[in-house]
């Protein structure tokens, strides 16, 4: 079983347990986690080592920011 596989076997699981009636998958923790992070403010270079991509381009295409975060990152400049 890979490793992708065993970690939504064990999110399924984790789900059930806590009463959660949600289909979440690794992809969608990974998306969630990089957004959450962005929208923080974290360096997306850091975002890329917690998310353990090799490349940029590919965890930007996670990191969605919201609308209030682009304004504060605006307004920091």
């Amino acid at each position: 079983m890979g490793s992708n596989c065993r970690f939504n076997s064990r999110l399924s699981s984790a789900l059930k347990g806590s009463g959660l009636n949600k289909h979440v998958t690794a992809h969608v923790a990974r998306h969630t986690c990089a957004s959450r992070l962005i929208n923080r403010n974290v360096p997306i270079t850091t975002i890329q080592q917690v998310i353990g991509h090799r490349q940029i381009k590919t965890t930007m295409i996670y990191a969605k920011i919201d609308d209030n975060s682009f304004v504060r990152q605006l307004k920091g400049l």
